[in-house]
């Protein structure tokens, strides 16, 4: 006779979770981490030659990643923009830089895009959240590519589920596009600690190039503490950019993930060992910022294929479709929220001025 599993969960109260830790992740404030991490990131960037050139700035604290002085910021804490500016020439922080919303729904290119993705520490119990939180993040990794000059910088804060979760399709089209510099995983609860947004989270440096030279598509199945989970290629062979001890993570609702737990000390020393052990690699690799030359249009090398077969390492010329179809979403739904976004004033002029911000004076 089969044991019995005991009682399965009620699917309800996976939705309930999730509200409550929608309703938590808005209130709970990452500020002060973001701090940390964008600080860290531009002597990344910087170490990786980037010095002039656009930048656009996008997800969550985008005022923060783009090294604005806490004195100078006007956007509210944990607020969602864009923001686009020029690379700034001075060091860490950037005061008096010109950001301002993009006027243009299909700009060209930038030179660095950084995107910390929204949500990216969230941990959705309900089957149906779980997939469009994965979805959401991969839409943003895309257009993010996608808006990237060729020889250009990446920087992204992604959920852990996007480079560990078994299905490979979105990573081989990144595969196809950019070179994986480097990533380094967070621990739980680096952003928030409350259950359901203490999630771990990667900081992920990638270089927009062609032809690519490096592949990170694969999810490994292995066994942590008695769990079976999958864990992304890159971290099974860096396993010194995992900020503390991979475990699992059991779900009532759902397959075990992975986690991980914080080393003692503080978080900032080792990302800034982590992220120049990643720079010290791109370097010997010759894998740095580039001047502009390539095409956004240029082929790039993947296959696709169901993620329970083996995913063959093949070359097909194939343009950018997903990419540019992704920038194509990406503009879209800007434009819908600026036609939707309410006006106060009657005069057509003041009527831009709020929607686009006024293009003589810095700020948004």
């Amino acid at each position: 006779m089969e044991p019995n599993p005991g009682p399965v969960p009620d699917p309800d109260l996976a939705v309930q979770a999730d509200l409550a830790a929608t309703h938590d992740h808005d209130q709970e404030d990452a500020t002060a981490r973001h701090e940390q991490i964008a600080s860290a990131l531009w002597v990344a960037l910087r170490q990786l030659g980037v010095t002039g050139g656009q930048m656009l700035i996008l997800g969550e604290d985008p005022e923060v990643y783009a090294g604005l002085p806490a004195t100078e910021r006007r956007i509210p804490h944990g607020t969602t923009a864009e923001l686009t500016a020029p690379v700034p020439s001075t060091r860490w922080p950037h005061t008096g830089l010109p950001l301002r919303r993009p006027l243009n729904l299909d700009p060209d290119p930038f030179d660095v895009v950084i995107d910390n993705i929204p949500s990216n520490d969230m941990v959705l119990r309900s089957t149906e959240a779980s997939e469009k939180h994965l979805e959401y993040q991969q839409l943003h990794v895309l257009g993010a590519i996608g808006l990237t000059r060729p020889g250009g910088i990446i920087a992204l804060l992604a959920s852990s589920r996007l480079l560990d979760h078994p299905d490979q399709r979105t990573r081989l089209q990144m595969e196809g596009a950019v070179d994986l510099l480097g990533a380094v995983r967070l621990p739980a609860g680096a952003l928030r600690r409350t259950p359901g947004n203490d999630g771990p989270v990667d900081l992920l440096l990638m270089l927009r190039t062609w032809p690519v030279t490096t592949t990170f598509a694969d999810s490994w199945p292995v066994t942590l503490d008695g769990t079976t989970v999958h864990l992304a290629e890159y971290f099974n062979d860096h396993p010194e950019h995992v900020l503390g001890t991979l475990t699992s993570q059991t779900n009532p609702w759902g397959s075990p993930t992975t986690t991980v737990v914080p080393h003692p000390g503080d978080l900032l020393p080792q990302l800034q060992a982590a992220l120049n052990d990643i720079t010290s690699s791109a370097h010997t690799r010759k894998l740095i910022t580039q001047p502009a030359a390539a095409d956004l249009d240029a082929p790039i090398g993947y296959s696709i294929t169901e993620p329970e077969t083996q995913i063959p390492r093949v070359n097909a010329e194939r343009p950018v479709g997903e990419l540019d179809e992704a920038r194509a979403v990406v503009g879209r739904r800007r434009a819908q929220r600026r036609s939707t976004r309410p006006t106060t004033s009657s005069d057509p002029a003041q009527r831009a001025r709020e929607t686009h911000g006024d293009p003589e004076t810095p700020g948004l």
